[in-house]
C-alpha cells in the first residue's frame, strides 16, 4: 500500500457508505415531500424565509396550525420585529428553534 492510499483509506472507509446512501436515495420522493411541505405552509398563509432548510421545513409542516402560527409570529416579531427578514439560518434557530 503506497503512502497516499494509506492516508486516504480511513477517509474513504467513512465516506463510501455516506455516498452510497446518497446514490440510493429516492430524490424524486424527497423533492415531492419538500414541495408538499412548502405548499402546506403556503396554504396556511405563511411565506417561508429563504434560509429555512429542508429538515426544518419538514418539521414545521408536521406541526398543528396553532403551533405553526406561534412559531412564525414569535420568530418574525422577535427583537422588535427585526426578524421580518431572516437571512441567517443559524441566527434564526438561535432566536427561535424549530
Amino acid at each position: 500500500m503506497d503512502e497516499l492510499t494509506r492516508r486516504l483509506k480511513p477517509f474513504l472507509d467513512e465516506t463510501i457508505p455516506f455516498v452510497q446512501k446518497l446514490v440510493e436515495t429516492d430524490w424524486t420522493a424527497v423533492l415531492s415531500d419538500h414541495e408538499k411541505s412548502f405548499l402546506s405552509m403556503a396554504e396556511r398563509g405563511w411565506t417561508l424565509p429563504d434560509c429555512i432548510d429542508l429538515g426544518d421545513m419538514r418539521t414545521l409542516h408536521l406541526k398543528p396550525p396553532e403551533k405553526l402560527d406561534r412559531y412564525f409570529v414569535e420568530g418574525f416579531m422577535a427583537h422588535g420585529a427585526k426578524n421580518l427578514i431572516w437571512s441567517d439560518p443559524a441566527a434564526m434557530r438561535a432566536i427561535h428553534p424549530v
